[in-house]
C-alpha cells in the first residue's frame, strides 16, 4: 500500500475514530446531567461485542420504548430491570450509565495513531 493511500485510511480512522467519540462524549454527558429512571427489558439481541436492548421506562406517566446498546461484557435478560438515565428536555433520549470503556481506549487509541500518523506523513500528497 503506497503512503498516499495510507494516509487516506488514516483519514478515514481519524473521521470514524472521533465520530465515535463524540457520540461516547455526548453519552457520558447524559449520564452525568440526566434523570435516573428504572426500565425493564422487553428485548435484546446479542452480537460479539454488543448487544442491543428494548427498554420500557416511564416519564411523567409516558411510556418510552428505547432500543439502546450495551456492552456484551453485561447479560441480560428480557424482564430484567435496569438503570437508565434520560435527558429531561427530551425523555426520549436514555443511555444505560455505563459507558463503553472498551470501545472508548480503542477509538481512542485508533484517533491519538491517526493524528501521529497524519502530521509524520504530511508530505505523502507530494508524491
Amino acid at each position: 500500500m503506497s503512503k498516499k493511500n495510507t494516509f487516506y485510511l488514516m483519514i478515514a480512522a481519524f473521521v470514524v475514530s472521533f465520530c465515535f467519540l463524540i457520540v461516547e462524549a455526548g453519552n457520558m454527558y447524559l449520564i452525568s446531567t440526566g434523570e435516573m429512571v428504572t426500565g425493564k427489558v422487553t428485548n435484546f439481541s446479542s452480537g460479539r461485542q454488543s448487544t442491543t436492548v428494548t427498554v420500557q421506562y416511564t416519564v411523567d406517566k409516558q411510556i418510552y420504548t428505547e432500543e439502546i446498546m450495551i456492552s456484551a461484557m453485561y447479560s441480560v435478560r428480557v424482564g430484567d430491570e435496569i438503570t437508565l438515565y434520560y435527558s429531561a428536555n427530551n425523555p426520549a433520549r436514555v443511555s444505560t450509565g455505563s459507558p463503553n470503556w472498551i470501545f472508548v481506549f480503542v477509538f481512542g487509541v485508533i484517533f491519538v495513531y491517526s493524528i501521529v500518523f497524519m502530521i509524520k506523513n504530511k508530505g505523502a500528497f507530494k508524491e
